[in-house]
């Protein structure tokens, strides 16, 4: 594709990544580890689909930028602390003032909590119901036998 200019049906005028869109070539996929994602979240709110991979690239630095930020000022909170320790409340005090965050976050502690215990429950029925079937299992094996020795 050229660097000219054209005019587009709007009369605005299209340059040369506009022309790319609109013909629709295949765009470049995105190589970053929360790309998926992040192409899949920018759809889910309204972009078109595949989206624009510059924009999944710039979204995922964005988004790198304030993890490892908000990480690194995390350590700072946990030096700052008797123990030392860096745990969740590091990083509720960084975003306790952001009221929409703090909330969120809460949130997602209190779902994550409500995980592990429905996931304890499910493995502490799995055994039971294992147990159960190996108790039940002999029996079965042991009536077989009477049977057999009754027939002969």
């Amino acid at each position: 594709m050229s660097n000219s200019s054209s005019f587009s049906l709007t009369g605005g005028i299209k340059t040369s990544i506009e022309h790319q869109e609109a013909d629709g070539p295949p765009r470049k996929k995105a190589r970053g580890p929360l790309s998926n994602d992040i192409a899949d979240m920018l759809f889910g709110f309204g972009d078109s689909w595949p989206p624009n991979s510059q924009t999944v690239n710039l979204v995922e630095a964005l988004v790198t930028d304030y993890i490892k930020d908000l990480g690194a000022r995390a350590l700072q909170v946990a030096d700052l602390r008797p123990d030392g320790k860096l745990d969740k409340e590091c990083f509720l005090y960084l975003v306790r003032k952001d009221r929409s965050k703090f909330q969120r976050v809460n949130k997602l502690l209190v779902a994550n909590k409500e995980i592990k215990q429905a996931q304890i429950i499910e493995e502490h029925d799995e055994v039971k119901q294992k147990a159960m079937k190996e108790e039940a299992e002999p029996a079965e094996t042991t009536g077989k036998r009477k049977h057999e020795r009754s027939a002969e």
